[in-house]
């Protein structure tokens, strides 16, 4: 299997004692071991523990931080250490001069950072900010009239998707509670009630398919009032997650003209 290499920017001392871990994959820059490359085992100081990637060097070298710098390959999976996506994690998908651009494995958007305030990393994140208080796709109030949805968390504020499809950066400190929408009801185009986790068409407003264009689709995270959240994969912005007024959505399997029962009375959210 043939790896196209990228080799992102040298290091320094200063940064290197903060950001080499074992596990990374670096190349030497300097020296008689010059275009060397293998994995960090261990970091001490100013001095970086390497296992070559060379088949005539079996042992561990010992070299310094600043003659090394740090190579990914596309399709390693990655977590943010520091900056403004710090805790975030993803695939990196390609890498420019001196940054690389990761796909958030949450909100499927691009996150562009320097190779320095990157790290290889198996796990994916949680969804959950640094309090523990909020997740990735939780209803929120952000004042007496405005509701939103978590669409993106960072180090100390986050990204929420309003009801009137605005995106706004929050502290968390500022959100004044989350909202609990399992059992909250509307009516869609054909006074079908629908609710959470219901699979639904947009098939009017903003987000409603044009000519030639594959209708759009996705399942309910939250109904509050006339309007829905909803998630669809093939939506790029957002993390997938847009919102639209009931009466612009279809219930997947009802027919036009035809209601499907309703189980349990209709409930709307009091603000």
């Amino acid at each position: 299997m043939c790896y196209c290499l990228v080799l992102v920017e040298s290091t320094t001392i200063k940064d290197n004692t903060h950001f080499f871990a074992p596990g990374d994959n670096v190349e030497v820059t300097e020296g008689e071991l010059v275009n060397l490359r293998g994995k960090v085992v261990s970091v001490d100081g100013p001095k970086v523990v390497m296992m070559p990637d060379h088949e005539e060097l079996k042992e561990p070298l010992t070299l310094n931080i600043s003659e090394l710098r740090k190579y990914f390959r596309p399709g390693d999976h990655v977590k943010m250490i520091s900056g403004r996506y710090e805790g975030d994690t993803g695939l990196i998908v390609r890498v420019e001069h001196n940054l690389v651009v990761v796909l958030s494995d949450l909100s499927m958007d691009e996150m562009k950072a320097r190779p320095r305030d990157v790290q290889l990393c198996a796990d994916i994140t949680t969804g959950v900010d640094s309090l523990g208080q909020f997740q990735f796709h939780d209803l929120v109030q952000l004042d007496q009239q405005n509701v939103g949805v978590i669409v993106r968390l960072e180090k100390e504020t986050m990204e929420v998707l309003n009801q009137h499809g605005k995106v706004l950066r929050v502290k968390p400190q500022a959100i004044q509670g989350k909202k609990d929408t399992r059992h909250s009801q509307a009516l869609d185009s054909q006074q079908n009630p629908i609710q959470c986790r219901d699979m639904v068409k947009i098939i009017d407003g903003p987000f409603a398919a044009k000519k030639n264009e594959e209708e759009k689709q996705g399942e309910i995270k939250h109904v509050y009032r006339s309007w829905v959240f909803v998630y669809s994969r093939k939506h790029v912005e957002n993390g997938g997650m847009l919102v639209c007024k009931a009466r612009h959505l279809l219930l997947i399997g009802a027919r036009a003209g035809t209601t499907r029962s309703m189980k349990t009375p209709l409930m709307v959210l009091s603000p």
